[in-house]
C-alpha cells in the first residue's frame, strides 16, 4: 500500500500541478504518479486532481467534434494553451 503521496495546495497553479504530476516519482511497484492530492491551507484532503483531469478540461473545444483528423499548429495550440496561465487548481 503506497503511503507517500504528492500533494499540492488549492491555490497553486495548474501548471505546478501538470509539472507536480509529469516530475512523479516512480513508486516500487514501477508505476508512476499519475495524479495529485489536493489539500487546503491546513493540510486537509480536499480533492485529486489527475493529468487527465487537467487534459479533459484545458482541450480547445473544436477537439470535442472533429475526432483524430485535426492538425493543429503548434503557434495556434501554445496561444490556447497560454489562456490558462493564471488557471489554479481550486478552480477546476
Amino acid at each position: 500500500m503506497v503511503s507517500e503521496f504528492s500533494t499540492i495546495n488549492h491555490h497553486a497553479s495548474v501548471t505546478e500541478a501538470v509539472r507536480l504530476i509529469y516530475n512523479g516519482k516512480v513508486r516500487k511497484t514501477g508505476y508512476k504518479t499519475i495524479c495529485a492530492m489536493v489539500t487546503d491551507d491546513f493540510g486537509d484532503l480536499v480533492g485529486v486532481l489527475s493529468m487527465f483531469d487537467v487534459l479533459y478540461h484545458i482541450r480547445p473545444p473544436f477537439l470535442n467534434y472533429l475526432g483524430d483528423s485535426v492538425q493543429i499548429a503548434v503557434p495556434e495550440l501554445e496561444a490556447y494553451v497560454n489562456r490558462f496561465k493564471e488557471l489554479t487548481v481550486d478552480l477546476f
